[in-house]
């Protein structure tokens, strides 16, 4: 796994500790994230630029699987008559948009039923050594707008046990992706020669595209086929960084929770540098 290092920024509260203390993290449907444009896709510019006879292919293909029990030569008998009643242009027409509504759709349906889970990540290095002057617990950004500016927490996992145990201990099904930042939408691909619609890859990637403005997240995800709380093993834990601003009982009440349920985590307090933009991390008192 080359994301070694993957983290949670969280802010002090109920269902933040009730995770912590229960080893659970939190898959949100696509539709709960902070941004207006997850999961955009563009559907309709592949489609229309579909050569015609793809495009009839992917129709039958799509009449198939909506009418199982009906035969091809009543299938092919509709078509006929459509083609007869429409004219050329107005056939092609009604092909793209009964693709294009089907595809919707599906789409629509995937993103009802996913769940997401948001981590952060390093940027991949060849020993996947963890330097704090380059990890992303540096991340200024990601203390403000996710742990309530130092107020609150972040949980450094480590990647391939996490990864590990989340497939072993759920009975959902997961994919592992780091975010992919564009300035343009994820085209999901159309398959004609495949059982499925929309190739799986593809539509993993565009369920994984994001605007580029939010590139300094380095955002690794990992989906599943159902949204809730899923458990992960105490020993992906690795760190455990409090921001400076916590108050002094709730970082007791956080120890507390650490030091009982992850017998080999590390708890560092993470303190702004005097005069500086940036970060240092130090043992707690």
């Amino acid at each position: 796994m080359d994301y070694k290092n993957l983290y949670k920024f969280r802010v002090m509260d109920t269902n933040s500790l009730a995770c912590l203390a229960n080893c659970h993290l939190w898959f949100s449907k696509l539709d709960d994230l902070n941004d207006p444009f997850e999961g955009v896709y563009d559907v309709d510019t592949l489609v229309e630029n579909m050569k015609p006879k793809d495009l009839y292919d992917l129709a039958r293909k799509i009449q198939c699987m909506q009418r199982p029990n009906e035969n091809v030569e009543q299938r092919t008998e509709s078509l006929i008559k459509m083609f007869l009643d429409k004219g050329q242009r107005d056939f092609e027409y009604a092909h793209k948009q009964f693709v294009k509504k089907h595809v919707h759709k599906r789409m629509t349906e995937m993103r009802k039923n996913s769940g997401v889970l948001s981590l952060s990540s390093d940027i991949p290095t060849e020993n996947h050594s963890f330097d704090i002057l380059n990890s992303n617990v540096a991340n200024l950004h990601m203390w403000s707008l996710y742990s309530d500016g130092l107020r609150g927490f972040a949980l450094h996992f480590d990647g391939e046990e996490l990864a590990r145990s989340i497939k072993e201990l759920n009975d959902s099904k997961f994919a592992f992706n780091p975010v992919n930042y564009d300035i343009r939408t994820a085209t999901p691909h159309l398959s004609i020669d495949k059982s499925e619609i929309i190739d799986s890859s593809s539509l993993f990637k565009a369920l994984n595209t994001k605007h580029e403005i939010f590139s300094n997240e380095v955002e690794y995800r990992v989906l599943s086929n159902s949204f809730g709380l899923k458990k992960y093993s105490p020993e992906s834990l690795k760190h455990v960084f409090i921001g400076e601003k916590m108050p002094a009982d709730q970082v007791e009440l956080l120890k507390m929770i650490v030091n009982s349920k992850y017998k080999d985590t590390r708890i560092l307090k993470v303190t702004t540098i005097k005069n500086s933009f940036h970060i240092e991390l130090k043992e707690l008192d």
